[in-house]
């Protein structure tokens, strides 16, 4: 019964990774998107606050990831 609800575990915590990873990209496309938008010079609004929230969203997921690991989030 423990080996099941630790097989469980370790793929939502492993699920949990990948989808703090693609928050992080998410930052970076944000960012860059932002950059790019005001060379161009037009901008588009929001894009900071975005990526704010998934910065936030990136470190949830990564916190059990992480710790299941025994990893450190730098």
């Amino acid at each position: 019964m423990i080996n099941k609800i630790n097989k469980l575990l370790k793929k939502i915590y492993k699920t949990s990774g990948y989808i703090a990873a693609v928050f992080l990209i998410l930052v970076a496309v944000f960012i860059l998107t932002g950059i790019i938008s005001r060379i161009f010079n037009f901008y588009i609004r929001g894009l900071a606050e975005y990526s704010g929230y998934s910065m936030a969203a990136s470190s949830f997921f990564a916190l059990a990831y992480t710790f299941y690991d025994k990893a450190h989030i730098r």
